[in-house]
């Protein structure tokens, strides 16, 4: 805006989020990261210390794929193209759920199909194929465990942010109408369903956009 010879102002506002301490997964004596998937708008995704117990890979958890796994206390490897499966997971007992994204599962469908407003706590986190298969091997669902124990640890928490809005004012030539205000506004943040992976593609185009609308009026002065 400043390059368009236009005064720029700030608006300083607090905005609660949730800030991501760390997570890993830890196999016998070796410790791998995981990236938390932000599954749940209102509770983060934290263990609250560690939870532990056997590992499961369920394909993309249809009830066939669930028979005699008994999923109490378990956590779960699960591929990303499964819908909503994850709530089945955590009502029949499974403590967290490990997605497995595979290469041609990256449209925006897959990410907000699995956001819920209910308060459920149930931990989910989020892998590549590429990194699950160096960690976990070749993945084929199974009635038997991967592993019958390993450890998972995540700490995200609350906090209020001091966040900024950014405007300017452009002056109309209609005297008529100099006392009407007409807003323009876009976002220019972005939006991570994974923690720590925001490609920010829509917050780009819309800010480019913006600036080209902002350009345009300042010429026509």
């Amino acid at each position: 805006l400043e390059s368009l010879g236009l005064d720029t102002h700030e608006y300083l506002y607090e905005v609660p989020i949730r800030r991501f301490l760390g997570a890993s997964l830890q196999i016998d004596d070796t410790t791998y990261p995981l990236s938390p998937f932000a599954s749940n708008a209102v509770t983060p995704t934290t263990t609250d210390g560690k939870i532990a117990g056997p590992l499961y890979y369920v394909g993309r958890g249809k009830l066939n794929e669930l028979d005699d796994i008994d999923l109490r206390d378990a956590i779960i490897l699960m591929d990303f193209d499964s819908g909503r499966n994850w709530q089945l997971l955590a009502s029949l007992g499974a403590r967290a759920v490990i997605f497995i994204q595979e290469e041609t599962t990256h449209g925006r469908i897959f990410f907000t199909e699995k956001q819920e407003l209910t308060p459920l706590r149930f931990p989910c986190f989020w892998m590549s194929h590429t990194d699950a298969s160096q960690v976990f091997g070749s993945l084929r669902p199974s009635k038997n465990a991967l592993f019958d124990h390993i450890t998972i640890e995540s700490n995200t928490v609350w906090e209020n942010y001091l966040a900024k809005n950014i405007y300017a004012v452009i002056e109309g030539t209609d005297p008529e109408i100099a006392e009407e205000l007409l807003i323009v506004e876009t976002f220019f943040d972005s939006e991570d369903f994974v923690y720590e992976h925001s490609p920010g593609a829509d917050a780009a185009t819309s800010i480019a956009t913006f600036l080209e609308v902002a350009k345009s009026l300042v010429n026509q002065k």
